[in-house]
Parts: C-alpha cells; structure tokens; sequence
C-alpha cells in the first residue's frame, strides 16, 4: 500500500498560499516566514532599506542567510525538514512510553536515541 502525503504551505501574513519562505535572526532568534511572491518581496525591499541603514558587526555570529539559497527548492527542503521532526516526535513517544524522561523540545540523547534504533531499525535507502 502507498502512501502520498501533501503539505500546503499558507503565507503567515495573509492566510493564502505560499510559494517561499525567509529566513531571519532579530534580536539572537532565529525566524522563518512562509511567503507569497508578493509579500516575499516586499520584505526583501524592506529589509535592503534596512541592511543598508545598519552597521555590520563585524564579531557577531554568522546569522543565518536572509534570502533562500539558490537553486534551492523550497518545498524539498521544508519536507525534508517535517520529516525528521516526525522521526524525532515518533523517537520521544517511544521513549516517553518506556519511562525515559525526554524533553519536547531539544536534541535528545544519543544513547536514548540508539536504544531506539534498536528496537525499530531503520529503513533501508
């Protein structure tokens, strides 16, 4: 039996479907805004006026890239993203029902992570 699952990314601004998304640190945290092309680049204009008016620091931690890397597809990476946020949920489930004290948010443990491995293997590619 297969299985096809679809995402449907919505533009956080307005409620409509999305075609891209931004990535931006303020104030040392890091953000993701999913966009359409319209609202994409009103905040690409924005944050230009903005970049230009700032100062460079020059010791401060590389941030994260605003605008998406080239050539990157986007929905490709997102699934790929939801993926192993849904392996991990599925990892502190199991572990949470064996009585280990896992967090719900986090890295877990590598030991924990390989006494679950143990129990269910991974898939071959």
């Amino acid at each position: 039996m297969a299985r096809v699952e679809y995402f449907e990314y919505t533009d956080d601004l307005t409620g409509g479907p999305a075609t891209t998304y931004r990535l931006f640190t303020w104030n040392g945290v890091a953000y993701r805004i999913d966009l359409n092309e319209a609202n994409a680049a009103e905040l690409d204009a924005f944050m230009d006026r903005v970049a230009a008016a700032a100062t460079k620091e020059i010791d401060a931690k590389p941030a994260r890239t605003f605008r998406q890397p080239t050539g990157a597809d986007p929905s490709s990476l997102t699934s790929q993203r939801m993926k192993a946020r849904a392996e991990r949920d599925r990892i502190r489930t199991w572990l949470t029902a064996q009585g280990y004290k896992v967090s719900d948010r986090g890295t877990i443990k590598h030991n924990l992570v390989d006494l679950y491995y143990q129990q269910h293997p991974r898939p071959a590619k």
